[in-house]
């Protein structure tokens, strides 16, 4: 049964019609309205009440509602839509104006409304959301399809979202969010639990996580990036302020933060990191590519890194380094552990390592430089103060040394050694070419010298001398046998 009005209808009290009904006016109805079929409207809809349809609802107006909405089939709303309880649709909804809803929303379909959307309660929709204004919703919000809204998200729950997520604005949920493509937000995002995205994220401003990030493509961050737990990313990770993470970091490519980097737990990066600020790190680094740090670095625990490493600040490390490439330090260095560098190394400050030592270039070191263990430096050595090494020393070019050297082991040295004061050694010495020492000399074994040696003040040797040619400005003492070859 159909049930055709070319004007407008207007009843005080309920409505209750089991076919269709096709209104060309508007409709004004004081109780509730039930109809079995469809329902078209050419003008706006006012009810007092609830309102359920059996089937399909097209109205060209506007639709206000006291009660709640349930409609079988789709929802296509020319104008904007108000209703004071929840909306149920079984199909698609198409409003060209805004939504506001007292309660919930649920729709089978895709939701298509031009302005903006406000619901009291839960929004699920088994398709895509499109919405070109904002969107607040009280409760969680799910989507079996794609996000895309023009302005800001605010949810006071949870968000689920089977394809990707694109707001013109910023993001906020009070609960997790997770989405199963790609997000790409304009401002801020700002979610009370953790972040799954199986796809890439990309925001204009900064990303708040109270829980963990997990990231199965890359992430691009304007501003800063604070996450509660850890934060795991497949592709690169660029951020253009500082870095906070409660655990620890995991990116499959490389990292570069305009800021500084703080982790609680270790961070390990498949390609380069480059960090325009400081860098502290509670445990482990494992770098597959070359590290850049503008400031200072402390990392709790050991550092490999398959490249180069260049710090402009000092660095704290508490286990051990190793350094598949060069090194250069602007400032001090301590190591709790061993050092292991494949290129050179060069520092504005003082070194201080508990370990030993193990270097395939050159050392330039401005400062001091203090080893627990042993040291062996494939190429040149040079010093701006003291040396102590606990162990024995190896290097294979020449020593410069601004201050006094002292050695607990044997000391080998391919060229020649300048010292600018003392130098002290437990165990042998052994030197290609000539010394030269400003200070005293002082050796608890052996002495062999290729080349001359010269010394401003006076040599203690335990074991034997072999040396080139000798100049000994005061005096000197010998245990063993002296040949000099003049």
């Amino acid at each position: 049964m159909l049930l055709h009005y070319y004007g407008s209808v207007g009843a005080g009290g309920s409505v209750g019609v089991g076919g269709s009904v096709e209104v060309g006016g508007s409709v004004g109805v004081g109780g509730s309205v039930e109809v079995g079929g469809s329902v078209e409207v050419g003008g706006s809809v006012e009810v007092g009440g609830s309102v359920e349809v059996g089937g399909s609802v097209g109205v060209g107006g506007s639709v206000e509602v006291g009660g709640s909405v349930g409609v079988g089939g789709s929802v296509e709303v020319g104008g904007s839509v108000e209703v004071g309880g929840s909306v149920g649709v079984g199909g698609s909804v198409e409003v060209g104006g805004s939504v506001e809803v007292g309660g919930s929303v649920e729709a089978g379909g895709s939701v298509e409304v031009g302005g903006s959307v406000e619901a009291g309660g839960s929004v699920e929709v088994g398709g895509s959301v499109e919405v070109g204004g904002s969107v607040e919703a009280g409760g969680s919000v799910e989507a079996g399809g794609s996000v895309e809204v023009g302005g800001s998200v605010e949810v006071g729950g949870s968000v689920g979202v089977g394809e990707r997520v694109e707001a013109g604005g910023s993001v906020e949920a009070g609960g997790s969010v997770e989405v199963g493509g790609s997000v790409e937000v304009g401002g801020s995002v700002g979610v009370g639990e953790r972040v799954e995205a199986g796809g890439s994220v990309e925001a204009g401003g900064s990303v708040e996580a109270g829980g963990s990030v997990g990231v199965g493509g890359s992430v691009g961050v304007g501003e800063r990036v604070e996450a509660g737990g850890s934060v795991e990313a497949g592709g690169s990770v660029e951020v253009g302020g500082s870095v906070e993470v409660g655990g620890s970091v995991g990116v499959g490519e490389r990292v570069e933060a305009g800021g500084s980097v703080e982790a609680g737990g270790s961070v390990e990066a498949g390609g380069s990191v480059g960090v325009g600020g400081s860098v502290g790190v509670g445990e482990r680094v494992e770098v597959g590519g070359s590290v850049k740090v503008g400031g200072s670095a402390g990392v709790g625990e050991r550092v490999e890194v398959g490249g180069s490493v260049g710090v402009g600040g000092s660095v704290g490390v508490g286990e051990r380094v190793e350094v598949g490439g060069s090194v250069g330090v602007g400032g001090s260095v301590e190591v709790g552990g061993s050092v292991e560098v494949g290129g050179s190394v060069e520092v504005g400050g003082s070194v201080e390592v508990g370990g030993s030592v193990g270097v395939g270039g050159s050392v330039e070191v401005g400062g001091s430089v203090e080893v627990g263990g042993s040291v062996g430096v494939g190429g040149s050595v040079e010093v701006g103060g003291s040396v102590k090494v606990g162990g024995s020393a190896g290097v294979g070019g020449s020593v410069e040394v601004g201050g006094s050297v002292k050695v607990g082991g044997s000391a080998g040295v391919g060229e020649r050694v300048e010292v600018g004061g003392s130098v002290e050694v437990g165990g042998s010495v052994g030197v290609g070419e000539r010394v030269e020492v400003g200070g005293r000399d002082e050796v608890g074994g052996s002495v062999e010298v290729g080349g001359s040696v010269g010394v401003g003040g006076s040599v203690e040797v335990g074991g034997s001398v072999g040396v080139g040619w000798v100049e000994v400005l005061r005096w000197v003492e010998m245990l063993g046998w002296v040949e000099v070859l003049v």
